[in-house]
């Protein structure tokens, strides 16, 4: 999922209004609207030395030291103007930045509850807090602090976009739609709220309401990279590739370095099996985006399409070491063991993504077979046991633990199997046709010619 990009609230606060009279401050200030920071630098250090208890002359120069991005020095300013005037708002917000830039968060929030605590009843101190405790990953404190934002300013576009992103991030999704939805009311014409809304529906998922969405974001911002891109993404989940190409395209054109829409554009020309054409918007995606693992394993399918498979293998590999957690590398890579006769390897990737997604039923289906090739009967039992187990009603597993009791010769086990197998589906003549090879090997053939009438007359062919 795409991370929205937050409002940020926070900018460097000049200072306000001063009690202390001083020539030195009040030219400082002429020189920092003029944006010689240098000399309002010269004429603060001049106030302070005239006047050490002066806090203002410490938080303007503080802020002349941002400027100049001296962090280090503006921090020690604005600790010691803080110091003299602990109800200085400007200080403490200039200072929790600093420390939000340097990741002290713990730092950062301390001096935000200081600003809340002298301005409790402005919504964007909120708001500028949880953005820290996102940054901590404390979504609980962050939804806290932006329920407050929205109970003290109910048309707050920044709070419930941020707060709809939480909700959608935890899967909350129907909160994080009610959030967005209130995002779209308050903005009507922003084509960004349908947009977000239109995401969560397609991880909901709510593919034609999510299209339905991305289809008046584009109306109100036909320039809209990220509408085109993510109706691009509702298309593929329907299996409509042109439409998805479409609108890839189209947001490439409107952003060529959009890496999101070349890879799900790549991915489409790998099933349309335009593997060059795949290989070029997938490679530009890594360009862009190196460190995303899926246009790797997609590459490695268009490597594997060419019969490049020195190639494949190394995408795959490169995926693994970006993400170790990704099945579907694992998956990819054991399939390309095994057209390489590295059975080993092969049978190893199988395992680990089969550890990593115990309920995918292909995985435990594949390593059967495998398994079963390799005459390693004991091991194809369990998988093949594992896949009925999970499903009882699908015919696969039923039929590839069939085959490895013919191997084994244990005619009887294997025609219990098959027994499932044409109980759900009794209209399949070669279903019989096997059983019949079975009772005929058991040297049954009276069985095996009533399963051969039964194969002759679902097909008379």
């Amino acid at each position: 999922m795409d991370a929205i990009r937050f409002a940020c609230l926070f900018v460097a606060f000049l200072p306000g209004a001063v009690v202390e009279t001083d020539e030195n401050l009040d030219k400082g200030r002429e020189a920092l609207q003029k944006k010689d920071y240098d000399a309002a630098i010269a004429r603060f250090t001049d106030a302070i030395q005239s006047n050490p208890q002066n806090a203002s002359a410490y938080s303007f120069r503080a802020y002349a030291y941002l400027q100049k991005k001296d962090v280090d020095k503006a921090l020690a300013d604005l600790t010691e103007a803080i110091r003299l005037n602990p109800n200085d708002i400007a200080s403490y917000g200039n200072r929790s930045m600093i420390y939000l830039l340097k990741r002290d968060f713990d730092k950062a929030i301390e001096d935000l509850g200081e600003i809340i605590r002298l301005d409790p009843q402005n919504a964007a101190r909120y708001v500028n807090r949880s953005m820290v405790y996102l940054q901590k990953k404390d979504f609980d404190k962050a939804i806290e602090d932006l329920t407050d934002a929205i109970r003290l300013e109910p048309d707050s576009p920044v709070a419930y976009a941020n707060r709809g992103f939480i909700y959608e991030a935890r899967k909350e999704y129907d909160k994080a739609i009610d959030d967005y939805a209130q995002l779209i009311r308050i903005a009507p014409k922003d084509a960004r709220g349908y947009v977000s809304r239109g995401r969560v529906l397609l991880d909901k998922p709510d593919i034609d309401a999510a299209i339905k969405d991305f289809n008046e974001a584009i109306r109100l911002d036909p320039k809209n990279v990220w509408a085109y891109s993510h109706r691009g993404c509702a298309y593929q989940i329907k299996r409509n590739p042109d439409k998805a190409i479409a609108d890839f395209s189209e947001a490439i054109r409107l952003n060529p370095r959009d890496a999101y829409s070349l890879r799900g554009r790549g991915m489409e020309l790998v099933r349309k099996q335009s593997f060059d054409k795949a290989i070029a918007d997938l490679s530009a995606a890594i360009r862009l985006s190196p460190r995303d693992e899926e246009s790797y394993v997609q590459r490695a399918s268009a490597y594997w399409g060419k019969q490049a498979y020195d190639k494949a293998l190394d995408d795959f590999s490169h995926a693994l070491r970006l993400n170790p957690k990704d099945q579907r590398a694992y998956h990819g890579r054991a399939r390309l063991f095994v057209s390489r006769r590295e059975f080993d390897k092969a049978a190893d990737d199988y395992s680990t993504a089969i550890k990593l997604d115990p309920k995918n039923t292909l995985l435990a289906l594949e390593r059967g077979g495998l398994y079963l090739a390799r005459k390693e009967y004991g091991r194809a039992l369990t998988d093949f046991g594992n896949v009925i187990a999970q499903k009882p009603q699908a015919i696969d597993g039923y039929e590839a633990r069939a085959a490895v009791y013919e191997a084994k010769k244990d005619y009887a086990k294997a025609i219990e199997d098959l027994d499932q197998v044409i109980r759900l589906k009794p209209k399949d003549p070669w279903k019989h046709v096997h059983r019949a090879s079975l009772y005929a090997a058991k040297q049954d053939y009276a069985r095996a010619i009533e399963d051969y009438d039964a194969a002759i007359k679902l097909d008379a062919k």
